[in-house]
């Protein structure tokens, strides 16, 4: 059997948390900068500068289809993750590996939502977005000790983030408020789950959360 690539491991990760068939793999959806500018040029998407992911629904007509775009910067980080085949993580790649893992959340959720013929909102991706980060951070192995401390996470997160110049007022909005309906979540998971190392509850809530449709998420963080 091969060895998962990086990007394989992190989808087959959110698949196992969150129980969901397995999907194609995403490497057959990721695009290179040449083939962005290329789809960009033909006004098959709308590629936002700077970016350094962005998750691409496109209509082919007699379908939808994914393009997942991740910058040479943040592959090349995830290429150290998966060196002995098991997913872990260092500190300082952290950030790329956040940026890696948003692309692989966008994209296994867009495709649970496609498969189920459900629609998803772009607040609903964001949201699960911060949440798998945090997830991610907090239960897959370090490489230098046995986790990073949940406060200085939270800092890292959801109150240390900058964002982009180059967003419209209304994503800029967007994602404020994707980041606070997600660190109000992480808090109850951490206050309800994980401090008292409720695993088995923990997954039971993660599952129905990932389910749920976004009024029903909003209204179980209290939004």
């Amino acid at each position: 059997m091969s060895r998962l690539s990086p990007l394989g491991l992190l989808q087959r990760h959110l698949e196992g948390l969150y129980r969901t068939p397995r999907q194609a793999p995403i490497e057959r959806f990721v695009i290179d900068d040449e083939a962005r500018r290329e789809l960009a040029r033909r006004g098959a998407i709308r590629a936002r500068p700077g970016a350094r992911e962005e998750v691409y629904v496109l209509d082919e007509g007699d379908g939808l289809a994914l393009a997942v775009y991740i910058d040479a910067a943040s592959r090349g980080a995830l290429e150290r993750i998966g060196e002995d085949g098991t997913l872990r993580l260092a500190a300082a790649s952290f950030g790329d590996f956040c940026i890696a893992l948003e692309a692989v959340s966008h994209f296994v959720l867009l495709a649970h939502r496609a498969a189920g013929d459900r629609p998803v909102t772009q607040l609903e991706l964001e949201l699960q977005a911060e949440v798998d980060k945090y997830l991610a951070a907090r239960l897959l192995r370090w490489r230098i000790d046995c986790g990073p401390l949940p406060e200085a996470l939270r800092r890292a997160l959801f109150q240390r983030f900058v964002l982009d110049r180059a967003l419209s007022s209304e994503q800029r909005e967007r994602y404020r408020m994707a980041n606070r309906c997600a660190l109000r979540y992480c808090d109850f998971l951490e206050r309800s789950f994980i401090a008292e190392r409720r695993f088995a509850s923990l997954l039971r809530e993660l599952r129905s959360f990932f389910r749920a449709p976004q009024s029903a998420r909003l209204h179980r963080i209290g939004f």
